[in-house]
């Protein structure tokens, strides 16, 4: 059995490649533990028969996320003519620190731990290309956001086993999730559909199943309440707190506020 030990207690590695037409891996261990995207070909992720849990075989394709302790002997096996086509970041065991660090480690020990929900695995891989992009270019502050970026990566995967209860479909929870984080960008039901392969009237219908209202009426509903916090604590001009909120014109963040609030945001900052 290969032993690879491939980072440090405090370091981290990120690579992403194509396994050549001959790969053959052996089992093998590391101390570190391993967060693997499954960019495109087939195969398996296999433990070793003599672990416990038993020796077993993970199936693996495009989209799928895997998060396992390397200290467990294990190896890919591809499908013949399709090769695996992979991120991985590997990070030592100190490399994060409290409640977040201890949480991940708990799915880690699933050996491995899935995650194929696509929006929350579409956010995953994100954050490693730029974890990617940030250790190419070796500019000054790289480590710092390197590091907060494998923060959010952890808190994405510990946030799909977390016990949390939503009603609906799990690719509507995920959605939900990423509105919470980006209702400051331009976002549609056309992306969120394509995210998670579904139509846009199906993703429509799921949507509304889970939240009660439209993608259109709950966008609006957390750029709204976004607006009226920042109005009633702050300062800041109307024109800023509009851009902040997602509108790209005052014109429109002062219609859709009045529609919302019955106000203008000038009339409801009066009335804090």
């Amino acid at each position: 059995m290969r032993r690879d030990v491939i980072t440090g207690p405090t370091d981290i590695a990120i690579r992403e490649g194509v396994h050549p037409d001959d790969f053959a891996m052996d089992y093998h261990t590391h101390q570190c533990y391993e967060i693997g995207i499954v960019l495109g070909g087939e195969g398996k992720y296999e433990i070793a028969a003599d672990e416990a849990p038993p020796g077993r075989a993970i199936d693996v394709s495009a989209g799928i996320l895997l998060l396992w302790d390397g200290k467990v002997p294990h190896r890919a096996v591809d499908v013949k003519g399709k090769p695996l086509n992979q991120m991985i970041v590997t990070f030592g065991y100190e490399y994060l620190s409290g409640t977040l660090s201890v949480r991940l480690t708990q799915r880690a020990e699933k050996n491995p731990f899935v995650m194929n929900d696509p929006v929350a695995v579409a956010g995953a891989k994100t954050l490693m290309r730029r974890m990617m992009a940030e250790r190419r270019s070796d500019r000054e502050g790289m480590d710092d956001l390197v590091r907060a970026y494998m923060i959010e990566l952890a808190a994405i995967i510990v946030r799909e086993d977390d016990g949390e209860k939503h009603a609906g479909d799990v690719r509507v929870r995920s959605v939900l999730s990423d509105i919470a984080a980006n209702y400051h960008e331009e976002l549609t039901p056309e992306r969120y559909a394509a995210m998670c392969g579904l139509s846009v009237r199906r993703f429509s219908e799921l949507f509304k199943r889970a939240t009660g209202a439209t993608f259109v009426q709950y966008l609006t509903t957390i750029r709204i309440e976004h607006a009226k916090e920042l109005l009633t604590q702050g300062h800041d001009r109307v024109l800023s707190i509009a851009f902040g909120s997602g509108y790209d014109s005052v014109s429109h963040f002062n219609e859709t506020f009045n529609k919302v609030t019955g106000m203008t945001p000038t009339e409801f900052r009066g009335k804090r």
